[in-house]
């Protein structure tokens, strides 16, 4: 049993400490954050965003070609990287 609940600790661990997922009301702050602190961000980036949900970007990228991939888009921000969306990848 002892063998048992350490096993179920660590593969918790493991999946808590590799879950990054952000919210897609977070990453619609962090996208206007990023537009608001980077006037240049809007045409380098912002304007390739296909969506804040990863299904729903995956669906759209894939629906333009079906060789397509979905890549996270973000900036800096205070010194942090700030994730803001997904775009499309050729």
């Amino acid at each position: 049993m002892k063998k048992y609940f350490t096993c179920v600790l660590i593969a918790a661990s493991l999946l808590g400490s590799t879950s990054h997922a952000v919210s897609e009301a977070t990453l619609a702050k962090n996208y206007q954050t990023c537009m608001d602190n980077d006037p240049s961000w809007y045409s380098r980036w912002g304007y390739y965003l296909a969506s804040f949900n990863r299904y729903e970007a995956w669906d759209i990228c894939r629906g333009i070609w079906s060789g397509a991939d979905i890549a996270m888009m973000g900036c800096r921000h205070n010194k942090k990287w700030l994730k803001a969306g997904y775009h499309c990848v050729w």
